[in-house]
């Protein structure tokens, strides 16, 4: 029942799942200079599945050097301005194998993939 990403979490960490939570948004600085993932540089897979996401804010994947897998399923991508960081940042990081990245909202872009609506 997490509503955010714990603050506590080891910095040699290599895998993270946060699935099946009701995290609704990842700030860039959830604390003075600190983003959501800030130090986690092992970071090889990060499991946000089934929760209630709908973007990413600026700035929150930048430490995440050596990601390989981002799981996205199950969340309620809205299709706005807003989802363009998460997509240009996968986009830009060909290497991070990612899923479940579509849009859930608004209605008219409902079952799009992010990629066609960007």
């Amino acid at each position: 029942d997490l509503k955010k990403v714990p603050g506590n979490i080891p910095p040699d960490i290599a895998k993270i799942d946060l699935s099946n939570n009701k995290i609704r948004q990842l700030r860039a600085k959830e604390f003075e200079d600190v983003t959501a993932f800030s130090g986690l540089n092992n970071l090889e897979e990060l499991d946000l599945s089934n929760n209630s996401l709908q973007n990413f804010e600026y700035g929150v994947l930048e430490d995440l050097y050596f990601l390989k897998i981002l799981w996205l399923r199950e969340n309620p991508w809205r299709c706005d301005y807003n989802i363009h960081y998460l997509f240009y940042w996968l986009k830009h990081h060909y290497n991070v194998h990612y899923n479940g990245l579509e849009c859930k909202m608004p209605e008219e872009y409902k079952g799009w993939s992010v990629g066609k609506y960007v």
